[in-house]
């Protein structure tokens, strides 16, 4: 925790939708800053799950072609550092708002793409106050009478509650941060 600067999170359950899967890409920070270095997990068994239970080896296409590390069965890693900015080569001038991937096996012949054959985003977050609901993601069915664990990160911060969905209906998940006198809160997923 960053003393002085004490986040508080909280988590609103509202109506609207309620999102839950895995993540094909996780990042390490929650967060990533174009100013700092960011490792980039892929779940091959999500998505498309074109490169689930390939054993060879797995490349990203993130604008360069670079080697990942394997780090468990359907498991993979890419260490973008020292900084986003300077992996990629990116201006000062320039904003950098996703980082986009395909995975694809060493000849070419599996790709590991998002669900509906697209790219994968990875929103790159501005310096100072951010948030972001880690999980549950968007649009996903639960079943009443399951429980669902929702995370969230803000900064360097992170919480995760557990939440039993009694009864049937639409949700709407909203995580807010304070620090310092200054309030965020993640997109409002009836906008988008």
């Amino acid at each position: 925790m960053k003393a002085p600067h004490r986040i508080l999170l909280s988590i609103f359950i509202l109506i609207g939708t309620l999102l839950s899967n895995a993540q094909i890409i996780t990042t390490n920070p929650a967060l990533p800053l174009a100013t700092e270095a960011v490792i980039i997990n892929f779940d091959a068994t999500l998505g498309t799950g074109g490169l689930e239970g390939y054993t060879g080896d797995v490349y990203a296409h993130t604008g360069v072609l670079t080697k990942l590390s394997r780090v468990s069965e359907d498991q993979y890693s890419l260490d973008i550092s020292p900084s986003i900015r300077e992996y990629y080569g990116v201006a000062e001038s320039e904003t950098i708002t996703h980082m986009a991937f395909v995975f694809r096996s060493s000849n070419s012949s599996l790709q590991g793409k998002d669900e509906g054959e697209g790219d994968i985003f990875v929103e790159v977050f501005q310096e100072g106050l951010s948030i972001s609901i880690i999980n549950p993601d968007r649009n996903t069915i639960v079943d009443p009478g399951s429980s669902v664990l929702i995370e969230a990160a803000a900064s360097d911060e992170s919480i995760s509650h557990t939440f039993p969905f009694a009864s049937p209906g639409d949700y709407w998940i909203r995580v807010t941060a304070d620090a310092d006198g200054e309030t965020v809160a993640d997109d409002d997923p009836r906008s988008q």
